[in-house]
């Protein structure tokens, strides 16, 4: 009877307490966007926007001008005694810019970096889908460090 009780309370205590996940609203940014701007790779730079749940607003006034310059690396990690290549390092490199769209005048600016290492594989189709699943991560965990930082 205790433990039915405590469950009850403990239900009760979190459904009442207000929490609520960063992540669950993600439309409702405190930051107004009025013009996107794009540079680099135009992919990762359309995954952040998705991601992000970006969306413009036709009032300039009181908005901001976002500027995503993007760039994704792929380099050699390890190589092994013969030369033949071991290991992989994926960088992602990430700079988001808010302007004052009037003027263009830079307000404030930051860069996001992740990089991850994997093995390399005989099979080559099974490597592009491991890169094209790392990419994909390494751009959620990106965006949701760059929407914490606009909502800052």
């Amino acid at each position: 009877m205790i433990k039915k009780i405590f469950i009850l309370i403990t239900i009760l205590f979190f459904t009442g307490c207000g929490y609520e996940s960063i992540y669950i609203n993600k439309n409702n940014s405190v930051i107004k966007i009025s013009n996107i701007n794009t540079n680099g790779d135009d992919q990762i730079n359309k995954k952040i926007i998705s991601m992000t749940g970006l969306s413009l607003t036709k009032d300039i006034s009181n908005s901001y001008s976002l500027i995503i310059k993007s760039k994704k690396e792929k380099v050699v990690a390890a190589k092994n005694s013969s030369g033949d290549v071991t290991a992989y390092k994926i960088l992602l490199n990430i700079k988001i810019s808010l302007a004052d769209p009037l003027n263009n005048k830079i307000i404030k600016s930051k860069e996001f970096n992740s990089s991850f290492i994997y093995n390399n594989a005989d099979n080559k189709f099974q490597l592009s889908q491991d890169e094209k699943n790392i990419i994909n991560n390494l751009i959620e965990t990106v965006s949701g460090k760059i929407l914490i930082y606009l909502n800052s």
